[in-house]
């Protein structure tokens, strides 16, 4: 699969979905705990106070029945989520002090991983990843839309500029026996020089 901004954001979409669903309340469920005979306690659910008896952090099932952590500040706002869904993706998200997704950390079911960083806005800046056949490529935007990539796609690494349309403007490159080539487009797409 080749990355495209396009692709980049569904990415973004499906890891948003249904994560971190039900963060952390601000009243105090008791949890039904069995003990099972020495150190061992189980439960559904379990929350973590401060001693003012805020909930801080929590343990438990989200609604599609995957299992999360949320641990949130002293203002009792959600900082971090971890979960693990149930196709057994796992997925860490870090909250700013308001609460808004700034970045998220994800693997697929086979094991690619990817890095997204989001602005306080929500806009998609920076994201790095892997594709299908873990070719590694980073994308930037402004916001929301592609301006810079960096990849090696076939094992030939490759740079390209984008305007503020998304349209490939300027790029170099290595081909793959080392020879390197530059090409510069306009906002039709049609090449205005190259080298070679």
């Amino acid at each position: 699969m080749k990355l495209t901004m396009q692709t980049v954001i569904m990415l973004l979409a499906a890891m948003g979905a249904g994560y971190v669903g039900g963060l952390l309340s601000q009243t105090t469920r008791p949890a039904a705990a069995q003990g099972a005979g020495g150190d061992v306690v189980r439960a559904k659910h379990f929350f973590v106070e401060d001693e003012a008896g805020k909930v801080r952090g929590e343990l438990g099932m989200n609604e599609d029945g995957s299992p999360q952590i949320v641990l949130a500040d002293a203002n009792g706002k959600n900082r971090i989520g971890m979960l693990v869904r149930n196709d057994g993706s796992p997925a860490l998200e870090l909250l700013d002090a308001k609460s808004t997704r700034r970045v998220m950390l994800d693997m697929t079911v086979d094991g690619a991983p990817s890095l997204a960083l989001l602005d306080a806005d929500k806009q998609l800046r920076g994201f790095i990843g892997l594709e299908d056949d873990s070719t590694p490529h980073l994308y930037l935007a402004d916001p929301g839309k592609l301006r810079v990539s960096l990849g090696i796609p076939d094992g030939k690494p490759e740079f390209t500029l984008y305007d503020a349309d998304e349209n490939a403007r300027a790029a170099m490159g290595l081909a793959a026996a080392g020879d390197p080539h530059l090409g510069l487009w306009d906002a039709k797409g049609t090449k205005v020089w190259g080298v070679p």
